[in-house]
């Protein structure tokens, strides 16, 4: 697994005020606000590359990203001229630095973009429309690497706009692999021009996939698949295009995909899961309120633990995060 780190030094003052942040999401392992609180300008505000990254000014995705979460951190400000500045010596600086130079290697399960997402968070603003951050600790990690949604465009049409509307509410929620259903017996058939034999080839480290089952079917399976030594991924148990009657996202909560008769060796090969909507009776006009409407975040992310259920069940959200934040009046860190 990549390290990264993700500082963030200020040379402002400190203030004291009553609003306190709780608002990250999915739930960090840990997370400590205090109402100590710095004020952000978005003129004075860069990110930059630390002396010590393997990637610098030019990895094409982490510019990206800082491009794209500045108007995510700051909604009322873009960047003059949509350039993106960089500095080492302005009062509010966010450092980025990665051990892994290989930019073509990013995003992926360990991405500083899971640093970004976090730090946005934590970000609001007053009634006067100023932007603050409060002194702020967090340590946190994935509790899967693998932690996915299907999307199904084969039975119903979806926009282009709507797909990457789902793909940017992936990245809040800090999933991050896209499993996109194009083909299927209703739809047109598809052959990639990239990988022509993409169907055709059946690699020896593949991934098995639970589809189906119930409670008792998918834990035998997972029993059997990791006892042979191959890595699964569990989806049976969220599908949620699946609409019943009341509150059925509490059932996707309690779901617990290394819950199976095994030995330790066998349910570290559980490598994650994936969120399925099938589009069946899903189009533009439904997606988003039945995909989002509790999905299964933290039971990938930090696991279902008593407090975060009954955080969720009482605010009717969902959550997970990734690495180890503090935030003080001198940095702020990610590893």
């Amino acid at each position: 697994m990549a390290a990264y780190l993700c500082f963030i030094s200020t040379l402002t003052a400190g203030q004291f005020g009553l609003h306190s942040v709780e608002g990250v999401w999915p739930l960090p392992q840990t997370f400590t606000s205090s109402p100590e609180r710095y004020p952000l300008d978005p003129q004075a505000f860069y990110f930059s590359y630390g002396r010590r990254s393997a990637a610098r000014e030019g990895c094409s995705v982490l510019d990206s990203a800082f491009k794209r979460y500045f108007p995510l951190i700051f909604p009322d400000y873009t960047f003059a001229n949509g350039v993106l500045q960089f500095s080492q010596e302005k009062p509010f600086n966010v450092e980025i630095s990665v051990d892994n130079g290989d930019c073509d290697g990013y995003p992926n399960e360990d991405s500083s973009e899971r640093c970004l997402e976090t730090f946005s968070q934590l970000v609001y603003q007053d009634d006067f429309g100023s932007y603050f951050v409060n002194k702020t600790e967090i340590e946190d990690f994935p509790r899967f690497q693998f932690r996915a949604i299907l999307l199904d465009t084969s039975r119903h049409y979806l926009p282009v706009q709507v797909i990457l509307k789902t793909l940017d509410a992936m990245a809040y929620s800090k999933f991050n692999v896209f499993h996109w259903h194009i083909v299927d017996d209703p739809s047109f058939p598809y052959q990639s021009l990239t990988f022509p034999d993409l169907s055709s080839k059946i690699p020896k480290d593949t991934v098995l996939h639970i589809w189906k089952g119930v409670q008792a079917q998918y834990r035998e399976e997972l029993s059997r698949i990791t006892k042979a030594g191959m890595r699964v991924l569990l989806a049976a148990p969220w599908y949620i295009n699946h609409i019943s009657y009341g509150q059925d996202w509490r059932n996707y909560y309690t779901v617990q995909p290394q819950n199976f008769s095994g030995t330790e060796e066998q349910k570290k090969l559980v490598i994650g899961g994936e969120v399925c909507m099938w589009g069946e009776y899903v189009d533009a006009t439904n997606l988003t309120p039945r995909l989002w409407r509790g999905i299964q975040a933290e039971p990938l992310y930090v696991g279902h633990c008593k407090h975060e259920y009954q955080e969720v069940a009482a605010d009717g959200k969902a959550g997970q995060s990734l690495g180890a934040i503090a935030l003080t009046p001198q940095s702020f860190y990610f590893i």
